[in-house]
């Protein structure tokens, strides 16, 4: 019995080593760290939305392709090396944020990007089937890299990408989408004013035709932002010509938002002050505020009664009559200046609410 026990016990044994030597010879062969299985990861991670990770990988895999390139004099091969800052964030956008929904503050329009799995897929990008690291597909990394910024809302960061590809490649073949990548960046900061004056200063050097077109209405839907109308009805007005089906379409869209919005129903700040000047509370009530119309009326006219009173029983010394003449005038004016402000928040709130029907489709 004890002899049976310890030959079974030796045949486990012997299973157990040929069983792990078998699985250490299957795991050795798999190289986790080769370029290929990284830009494999790299592009998984951007499918699946998860674009600050995504961004670590392909700095990675730039590392280890530039490590199989470079000679080394002894043939060793490293095992680590660093994997670049977007690497170590454990925390990214997920598949949620392949769709971006941001409603600028006093604005109120929704601006939308909609990057699809067929969108994630870069013309020219290196995949896991084409290992090359030829300058062009370095490149392409480079601009994905700073597109995984762009969608895992990090706009600064993606705008000093795209410029340092900018610096280092100003004919790359993604030159134009960079430009275009920027200008986009600055309008989901809500920099409006930004993003139209560097694409009008680089238009010209955004060769790509569809490129081009878009960073136009990406123009145009600045001005719509920052309310300057007729600015965008002549940019959308051009654009409804347009060879590219998309923009044209919503061109006619944008140009009658335009429109609409230059002829909005809004108050002249002038007019308001000028009314209060001749009526105290007029003002206010031309804003549609009515009880601060009421009260600007009852306050003004009670105090110039007083003071009225006063220096009619006790002349030109009446205290009575000095105090409330410097209350009522102080009131006077405070009615005047309030009407012309209550005129530009009127028209500010008639305009944000205008906005805020409008709903903005950002290109890829």
């Amino acid at each position: 019995m004890w002899i049976r026990y310890q030959i079974m016990r030796r045949f486990k044994l012997t299973f157990l080593i040929f069983f792990m030597l078998v699985a250490g010879v299957a795991a050795a062969e798999v190289d986790y760290y080769s370029p290929e299985n990284v830009l494999q990861f790299a592009d998984f991670l951007f499918e699946e939305g998860d674009y600050l990770r995504a961004a670590g990988e392909y700095q990675r895999y730039l590392y280890y392709a530039r490590l199989e390139t470079a000679p080394t004099g002894e043939g060793t091969r490293l095992e680590t090396a660093p994997t670049g800052e977007g690497a170590r964030l454990d925390s990214a956008s997920t598949g949620e944020g392949a769709r971006l929904e941001t409603a600028p503050t006093g604005e109120g329009a929704r601006l939308e990007t909609a990057p699809t799995r067929e969108g994630a897929q870069l013309d020219g990008a290196p995949t896991a089937e084409s290992q090359s690291t030829s300058p062009n597909e370095r490149e392409a990394i480079h601009y994905k890299i700073a597109l995984c910024y762009r969608f895992g809302g990090e706009p600064v960061r993606a705008i000093d990408t795209f410029e340092t590809l900018l610096q280092k490649h100003p004919q790359s073949a993604f030159a134009s989408r960079a430009y275009y990548q920027i200008g986009v960046s600055y309008f989901l900061m809500e920099q409006f004013a930004d993003a139209a004056q560097f694409l009008q200063e680089t238009l010209p050097r955004i060769t790509d035709a569809r490129q081009h077109t878009e960073s136009e209405q990406l123009i145009g839907l600045a001005y719509l932002m920052q309310k300057q109308w007729r600015d965008a009805e002549e940019v959308f007005s051009t654009l409804q010509t347009s060879e590219v089906a998309i923009v044209r379409d919503k061109a006619a869209t944008y140009h009658h938002y335009a429109v609409q919005g230059a002829n909005l129903p809004t108050r002249n700040p002038f007019v308001a002050g000028l009314l209060s000047t001749m009526l105290p509370g007029a003002g206010r009530l031309y804003t549609g505020r009515t009880g601060d119309a009421i009260a600007s009326f009852i306050v003004v006219g009670l105090t110039a009664w007083q003071t009225y009173d006063g220096f009619n029983r006790d002349g030109i010394t009446s205290v009575k009559g000095w105090t409330f003449g410097t209350i009522g005038g102080a009131f006077y004016l405070g009615n005047i200046y309030g009407s012309v402000i209550s005129a530009r928040v009127y028209n500010r709130t008639v305009e944000n609410e205008f906005l805020s029907t409008l709903s903005i489709e950002l290109p890829f």
